[in-house]
């Protein structure tokens, strides 16, 4: 299902009244879909540019002046915990088939003949039973406190998601960062125990976190001196660039 359409699929599962953007995420310039998101056209390489400038985030530079959005901010308006459990509730749901969910597709987007095949027998079954298995999963959410907008759990997901670790009652709430900026974190003990000084490699290791292998990422990228690495050592100081967005300088 793609975003609009599971908006519009299941709006009662939604926090609130204004479709996506009541979970947060951001729209401008009456766009349709929130901003960063992909459309059904989008391939890969649009997705590595994504995953590159992370989520974004909306200020002003005064009070009375126009909101900005800015790649790579602290996604302070985003209930990340809510869109998972949205998420979720639209698998669970009784009306998540692959008709229903075929049909509200077909409304923004023709299906060729391979498509529909791919999407009624692998792709729509295969978000159902992962959605169910990731809900299953993350189960040790509801004995927490409501993560709230601009946060999320960090570690609490690696511990019991990928070491298996027994249940401790912790709470690994943290803000959620910009991405750029890290300039005067060169040097500095990172990591929630202070277990790299490397900030070049805790990089890797942050998007180890969301999926990133040797196979998948462009590791130069990761080295001092990359334009990306560059970027994410530069200061604060929001300034438009090609892409449409917002980057710092």
């Amino acid at each position: 299902m793609d975003l609009e359409s599971a908006a519009r699929h299941v709006p009662g599962e939604l926090p609130g009244p204004g479709g996506w953007a009541s979970l947060g995420l951001i729209y401008e310039n009456g766009q349709d879909l929130p901003s960063a998101s992909p459309n059904a056209t989008s391939d890969t390489t649009r997705w590595r540019r994504i995953a590159r400038y992370a989520i974004p985030a909306k200020f002003r530079r005064t009070a009375g002046s126009q909101p900005e959005v800015i790649l790579g901010g602290p996604a302070h308006t985003l209930d990340l915990q809510a869109f998972q459990t949205f998420l979720y509730n639209c698998a669970a749901d009784a009306r998540f088939t692959p008709d229903n969910v075929m049909a509200a597709i077909a409304k923004v987007h023709q299906f060729s003949w391979t498509e529909s095949l791919v999407y009624r027998f692998l792709i729509i079954p295969g978000v159902k039973t992962g959605l169910a298995t990731q809900k299953a999963a993350y189960a040790w959410q509801q004995s927490r406190p409501p993560q709230g907008k601009g946060r999320t759990d960090t570690f609490n997901p690696t511990k019991f998601n990928v070491f298996h670790l027994p249940e401790d009652n912790t709470i690994g709430t943290v803000d959620l960062p910009q991405v750029w900026n890290q300039q005067p974190r060169v040097g500095m003990n990172l990591h929630w125990d202070g277990n790299n000084n490397n900030i070049t490699e805790r990089n890797f290791a942050a998007a180890m976190a969301i999926g990133a292998t040797p196979k998948n990422s462009h590791l130069g990228q990761f080295q001092a001196g990359d334009g990306f690495s560059a970027w994410l050592t530069a200061s604060a100081i929001p300034v438009s660039h090609p892409e449409g967005r917002s980057r710092p300088r």
